[in-house]
């Protein structure tokens, strides 16, 4: 998830609730203002009608006196003394409209001139208040939903022009290229994190191109000082080889010696490409038709391994030709072909089919491989000694498919198969 959103998710949910809260409350409040308001009013109609009754005593003369909107009846003196004044809701029926409408009562008491005391019940319709009720909640959800509509937009907004030096910077760090020279950073920024963010990656890149320029200065120094002294010796040995004057035992000797050190030359040249490969030092690239590249490397190697008498077969429905550096691609497919034709038995086939998105590369093997572990370092299959491996050849491929952008697989169906595929 990215952080815009993450930050935007966290801060709409925080608005919600605070909307949320901010709009029952207001519901509350304006729900006891109206209750108050309609309250008041009874109180008022009350000291309206006691104050009449009291006026025109003949009034009261008639026990249980009933108006549209009160309701009068004598007390004994004990009830009027413990009387307490209540409010509540019920519903009356109307007889005019002949049905049952919604009131507001206020029940209290009162007494007259001579002592006698009387409850009365006044009564007030809530339709309006109710009406009242349900436009403040409409336009309390109208207005909810508009301020929470701008905020969020206008949260957006300020978010994204906020993370904008942000992007700039990712947008800096990806287009890096080890071995390039490192571009320009123009990122101004009022933000003092941004800022101190900025001038630690570009601290940060300027150390890590200096590490890197001393890590390919050794590499190659390393090499090129273990090369010299190993093409010396080889050179001594082939001399000693032709001097004739080495008895049989010495000659077996002297020629373990000598496949011991073009073991460690092929050991050190594979260990060097694999880490420029690792590095990154192969930056050019263009289309390479791997199908083409394949075949006729797979011939080229059954003329050297002849003696095996492999055999080659090609199913082409298109040629797979992704985007990498012509360099690689030759050792990628001379890697994958070489650990196929090695580890083929005698009077087998060696399968290539390909199509636009995949090549697969396929030899006869009667125990499936660790495909967890077959492109790791110095990884070999049960008693596997094959005296002119390095145990890198896999590794290497699989770092020069990931460098390129393409998946190498391995999979067994009776068969040993190495997939890449884009």
């Amino acid at each position: 998830m990215k952080l815009i959103r993450y930050t935007y998710i966290r801060l709409f949910s925080l608005m919600f609730i605070l909307f949320m809260v901010w709009g029952a409350l207001f519901y509350i409040s304006m729900m006891d203002e109206v209750m108050d308001e309609t309250d008041d009013r009874l109180l008022n109609n009350k000291g309206l009608v006691v104050h009449r009754m009291l006026q025109q005593p003949e009034r009261l003369l008639t026990a249980d006196t009933v108006s549209d909107n009160y309701h009068i009846r004598r007390i004994s003196e004990q009830e009027g003394l413990n009387h307490h004044d209540s409010f509540y809701d019920t519903k009356i029926y109307i007889q005019i409209e002949n049905e049952y409408e919604p009131m507001r009562v206020y029940r209290s008491s009162f007494r007259d001139n001579s002592g006698q005391f009387y409850e009365i019940e006044l009564y007030l319709s809530t339709i309006e208040r109710d009406n009242v009720i349900e436009n403040i909640l409409f336009y309390l959800i109208m207005l909810f939903v508009v301020l929470l509509g701008i905020t969020l937009v206008g949260m957006r907004l300020v978010l994204k022009r906020t993370f904008k030096p942000l992007h700039k910077l990712l947008d800096w760090l990806n287009n890096i290229v080890p071995g390039r020279e490192v571009p320009d950073l123009k990122n101004e920024t009022e933000i003092t994190e941004f800022r101190m963010l900025n001038n630690a990656a570009i601290n940060m890149q300027k150390r890590s191109r200096k590490a890197y320029e001393e890590q390919k200065d050794f590499i190659g120094n390393a090499s090129h000082e273990l090369q010299t002294p190993l093409a010396i010796s080889l050179n001594k040995l082939d001399m000693l080889a032709n001097s004739g004057e080495l008895n049989e035992e010495q000659m077996n000797l002297l020629t373990q010696i000598f496949e011991t050190l073009q073991r460690a030359t092929r050991l050190n040249k594979s260990l060097l490409l694999l880490s420029q490969i690792q590095n990154e030092q192969f930056v050019q690239a263009s289309q390479q038709n791997l199908t083409q590249t394949s075949q006729r490397v797979l011939d080229d190697m059954l003329e050297v391994y002849s003696d095996k008498n492999i055999t080659a077969r090609y199913e082409t429905e298109a040629a797979f030709t992704p985007q990498m550096n012509d360099s690689l691609a030759l050792v990628l497919i001379n890697n994958l072909m070489k650990n196929a034709i090695v580890h083929s038995p005698a009077n087998s086939t060696i399968n290539i089919k390909s199509n636009e998105k995949s090549i697969t590369i396929s030899n006869e093997g009667h125990t499936a491989l660790d495909s967890k572990k077959i492109f790791t370092r110095f990884y070999r299959a049960g008693n596997s000694q094959t005296k002119d491996s390095t145990g890198l050849g896999l590794t290497i491929a699989k770092e020069i498919a990931k460098l390129s952008g393409l998946l190498l697989e391995y999979a067994y169906d009776g068969k040993h198969n190495f997939t890449l595929k884009k």
